[in-house]
């Protein structure tokens, strides 16, 4: 489990049934320097459990499409970078539209998410080629290369 409070980042790890112990997290700070407004999360074994879970049910369809495993492990990751490329636009755009920042930060800030959205497309446009190559090596149908394209077009 974890807590926060303003001062201290604490985890909580059971010691065995007699109870329970409260260790340190290292704060963000002790590691790369993160942005002014960002938010660190460190998720508990079940938080991650549950969170690859929901992730495999996303992705299930593909899963069960049939397409050699390259073709389903690259549709996979475009489909996350999709969503993180559109988050990121979204970020952006609601950065754009709040007039509370002052010039300089708000410059400061557009620059570190048009960073971030240039290179979730770049890595987006690489696993595009790869995935175009991996299609060609495994000689898909053009019904298998349709059903491809149709999982990134969702």
């Amino acid at each position: 489990m974890l807590t926060v409070d303003s001062k201290t980042t604490r985890q909580v790890i059971p010691a065995g049934p007699s109870g329970v112990r409260a260790s340190p997290v290292p704060e963000a700070s002790d590691q790369t320097p993160a942005p002014a407004e960002s938010i660190r999360v460190d998720l508990s074994l079940k938080g991650l459990e549950i969170s690859s879970k929901q992730q495999a049910e996303a992705d299930a369809d593909i899963d069960k499409s049939g397409l050699p495993e390259s073709v389903r492990q690259l549709l996979k990751m475009i489909r996350k970078l999709q969503k993180e490329l559109a988050e990121a636009n979204r970020q952006l755009q609601a950065l754009m539209r709040d007039r509370s920042l002052d010039p300089v930060e708000m410059q400061k800030k557009t620059a570190a998410l048009q960073a971030r959205v240039s290179a979730l497309s770049a890595s987006l446009n690489t696993l595009n080629f790869g995935l175009v190559r991996a299609m060609n090596q495994a000689n898909l149908s053009p019904d298998d290369v349709n059903k491809a394209m149709k999982f990134l077009a969702t």
